[in-house]
């Protein structure tokens, strides 16, 4: 079951990616924002999940940095060809991974591998 969720994953970024050459310029920004909200949003009622946090800072910062590598995305996608596009978004875990090792490292903390 784990690789079809990969598969499909897969089979709908590449859609994304494909739909987003043909919308309007500063459109396909707000559509995936929505989509992703709504999926956020229905995820959270489904598990009876409260939104509220103690955490708000660190919520806007990553939120703040996450909104940055879409938007960098999508210009990217715009203007690159799609197979190239599509690799560079699958090195994507490539650099969360660095970056986790990195961070652990820097704290003295010994990385989960």
């Amino acid at each position: 079951m784990q690789s079809l969720w990969l598969l499909l994953s897969s089979a709908l970024t590449a859609a994304t990616y494909a739909s987003m050459k043909f919308l309007p310029a500063g459109f396909e920004f707000f559509i995936r924002m929505c989509f992703m909200f709504a999926a956020a949003a229905g995820a959270a009622a489904l598990a009876g999940t409260a939104c509220k946090t103690e955490h708000g800072g660190l919520h806007a910062v990553r939120s703040a940095a996450g909104i940055a590598a879409l938007s960098l995305n999508i210009i990217v996608v715009q203007h690159l060809p799609l197979g190239t596009a599509q690799t560079l978004a699958y090195t994507g875990p490539v650099f969360v991974t660095l970056w986790t090792v990195g961070t652990a490292l820097l704290l003295g903390r010994r990385p989960g591998w």
